[in-house]
């Protein structure tokens, strides 16, 4: 209904504003994975041995990981953010 508390703008921006600072915050999490990553395969290619490049090539599958893991946050923290608005 129109006149709903869920439906003001308020609450709208509210909403805006979780979303934003979520996707903010996920943002900053890949700008760094993607720094670390690129340092990772800087040592790769400057690696003077096997064993430098199997160490440089074990930190890019831990980047990924935590990549992986900070998309999993942050898609379950944005379905949460969802279902919370759909049942208002």
């Amino acid at each position: 209904m129109p006149g709903e508390p869920v439906l003001r703008p308020e609450a709208v921006r509210a909403q805006v504003d979780a979303a934003h600072s979520l996707l903010r915050s996920f943002a900053q999490a890949r700008d760094e994975l993607e720094a670390q990553a690129a340092r990772a395969e800087g040592r790769e290619r400057h690696a003077g041995s096997d064993r430098q490049r199997v160490a440089a090539a074990i930190e890019t599958y831990r980047l990924k990981a935590e990549l992986d893991d900070v998309l999993t946050a942050t898609m379950r923290q944005m379905t949460t953010l969802m279902e919370g608005w759909r049942s208002r």
